[in-house]
Parts: C-alpha cells; structure tokens; sequence
C-alpha cells in the first residue's frame, strides 16, 4: 500500500464560517440583530460565535495541546453567559450547541473535498474508484464536549482515508 499525503492551503476554519454564513442566509436566517429585548441576546450569541472562531483559528495553527485550557474557559464563559440569560439559558446554549455541530460536519466536508479523485504518477492518469472511511460521531449535548471534538479533529489538521485508485484504462 502507498500512502499519499495531501495538503491544502486553504484556511479550513475560514471556509468553514463561509459555507455556514451563505447556508444561513440561503435559509433565510437573520441577517442581523433585532430590536428590544432580542438585541442582548444575539449579541451574546454572536460574541460566542466569534470566540469560537478564534479559538478554531487556534487549533488550526497551534494544536489541540496548546488551546486546551481555553476549551475550558471557552465553556465556563458560555455558562457565565448563559446564566446571565435568565429565562433564555437553554437556548443560548442549545444555539451554541448546533453552531458547533454544524461547523463538525462543515469541517469533515470541506476536508472531504480536498481529497483528489485524480492522481497523475510518472506520467500516469490514476482515477479514485472507492474509498474506506471510518467515522467517528460524538451524539452529546455537552458544549464542552463538541468543542472539544472540534479543536482536536482541527488541531490534528487530518482526516485518514483509505483509497483505492485504478491507472486510466487498467481492468476494473
């Protein structure tokens, strides 16, 4: 078996954010905030958002070991905040929670995606004709937990899949 390492150059956690943004607003999402009561509320539920983002970025360029303890304290911050919610914590974490668990699925794909269904060797075409993949899922409602997930699936930076490639008009 040979093993071929792909790179991109892409910055993942700023696809990501993209992709969620244009499916949020082809889904007819807010665009922005609303008024009265609600404006502390998506304020606090944006301000989490962009601290997640930066705690991806994080991952992204420095590894899981190194954000660690912010996990941590990105979690104990969510709580803060949700406890000053009042009547509405749950669904500012519920909010956060499927942030977080449609950025896991926006992350697999877009490093999906990278992967090359064509590969030129020596001047030979070879096509990829199947792929074994093993998923890992994480079904919890703990915010800790996904963000956990998340850093460390984007702390890795790696996404092992085991293909298999055939060179152009070989038998199949």
């Amino acid at each position: 078996m040979n093993q071929v390492l792909l790179s991109t150059d892409a910055d993942i956690v700023t696809l990501v954010f993209e992709r969620l943004d244009q499916r949020a607003s082809t889904a007819g999402a807010a665009g922005g905030l609303r008024s009265g009561a609600l404006d502390a509320f998506e304020s606090a539920v944006a301000e989490k958002v962009q601290e997640l983002r930066e705690l991806a970025a994080r991952s992204v360029r420095d590894g899981y070991e190194a954000v660690r303890g912010a996990v941590q304290s990105f979690a104990a911050g969510v709580e803060d905040a949700a406890a000053a919610m009042g009547k509405r914590a749950q669904e500012f974490r519920g909010r956060l929670l499927d942030f977080v668990r449609r950025m896991i699925g926006e992350t697999f794909d877009v490093m999906l995606g990278a992967l090359r269904p064509v590969l030129a060797i020596g001047g030979v075409t070879y096509r990829m004709v199947s792929i074994d993949m093993e998923q890992k899922l994480v079904f919890s409602g703990s915010l800790d937990i996904s963000v956990t997930s998340l850093c460390k699936l984007l702390g890795s930076g790696e996404l092992v899949l085991k293909g298999t490639y055939k060179a152009d008009g070989a038998p199949a």
